[in-house]
């Protein structure tokens, strides 16, 4: 921090005023210092996105791409810029709801036609969208943040995020959390739970549904499914333990996420429908119900086809007599 504000530099101010905005304890104090140094030495004015326009102008941003968050919130998010001569900057990146940046890669000059490859296996994903660069980017900066806030405010970032991500700036976005943005932009629609199979319509839920080895509790569930024929108790008893408090939060989350993509690709209604099932705790649980079911039979029938994840060793018929259960009483709404 001491060295950022000896530089004389707008790049510096520009680095030390985004760090300010989550910094806390020791870490804000040298930042402080580090900002009234530069001040002092007559650096006040942040030019960073002048700057790199310059620096970029050999490229133009192209396409982006996004996946709504999947069971464990993961999102893959893809964009490209292309340069004057036809050449395609390509940059892959993974976040997550609850823990942010997890993975980047990019190639930085490839051909139209290598591009379009790489983007023909992205795109037969049906939960892919096609995002407005402005949009995008405020839901990367959403992850990075978060990112920053799990590390304790140390800021430490995926090394090829860091140096990829600075593709991105010349483009504009919101600061402002996906959860405000939506507060701002939409008004919660009532909605009742007809809601929860058109979220699968909407492309949002196809992946929604927990693993084998998602959490402890998931996996409690699984030991006592195997001596247990009534599955609705199965349900019942596990409900809470399953989705609690946190975890409820997360699917929360992924569900403003998804409204927030909606809005951005000019979908209100469709936006307003989900944020309105985001706020609404009857219809929440309800969604809980449906998931942990919808879980509990995609387990069975991964075991029945991959003898490598039945741990528990699921005899074939008491798989068939499970699958059975959940097909004459579930089916139909997970």
């Amino acid at each position: 921090m001491r060295i950022l504000g000896t530089t004389k530099s707008q790049l510096a101010l520009h680095v030390l005023e985004e760090m300010s905005k989550s910094a806390k304890g020791e870490l804000s104090q040298e930042i402080r210092r580090a900002l009234s140094t530069l001040k002092i030495s007559g650096i006040r004015e942040d030019n960073t996105k002048e700057f790199y326009k310059k620096i970029l102008s050999d490229s133009v941003p192209n396409k982006f791409y996004i996946t709504y968050p999947d069971g464990h919130g993961d999102q893959a998010l893809i964009f490209t810029r292309k340069t004057q001569d036809g050449k395609i900057r390509f940059v892959s990146i993974v976040t997550n709801i609850e823990t942010g940046v997890k993975d980047c890669f990019g190639f930085f000059e490839i051909s139209q036609f290598e591009c379009d490859k790489i983007l023909e296996r992205f795109l037969r994903d049906e939960k892919t969208v096609e995002l407005p660069p402005e949009a995008f980017k405020t839901i990367l900066h959403n992850a990075q943040m978060q990112s920053i806030l799990r590390n304790g405010n140390n800021w430490k970032l995926p090394y090829e995020y860091v140096c990829w991500s600075n593709l991105l700036l010349d483009i504009d976005f919101d600061n402002e959390s996906i959860e405000q943005i939506l507060k701002e932009q939409i008004l919660p629609q009532k909605v009742d739970n007809t809601i929860i199979p058109m979220l699968e319509k909407m492309k949002i839920s196809s992946h929604w549904f927990l693993d084998g080895n998602y959490s402890d509790e998931f996996e409690d569930l699984v030991v006592e499914m195997k001596s247990t024929k009534d599955l609705d108790a199965l349900v019942e008893k596990y409900l809470p333990s399953v989705f609690y408090a946190e975890e409820k939060e997360s699917w929360i989350d992924k569900l403003l996420m998804s409204a927030y993509i909606k809005y951005s690709i000019g979908k209100d209604d469709e936006a307003s429908m989900v944020y309105g099932l985001s706020q609404d705790e009857n219809l929440l649980a309800e969604l809980f119900n449906t998931i942990l079911k919808r879980s509990i039979y995609e387990y069975l029938m991964t075991i029945k086809y991959n003898k490598d994840m039945n741990t528990e060793n699921f005899t074939p018929d008491e798989i068939d007599e499970k699958i059975n259960y959940v097909e004459e009483k579930w089916v139909k709404n997970v």
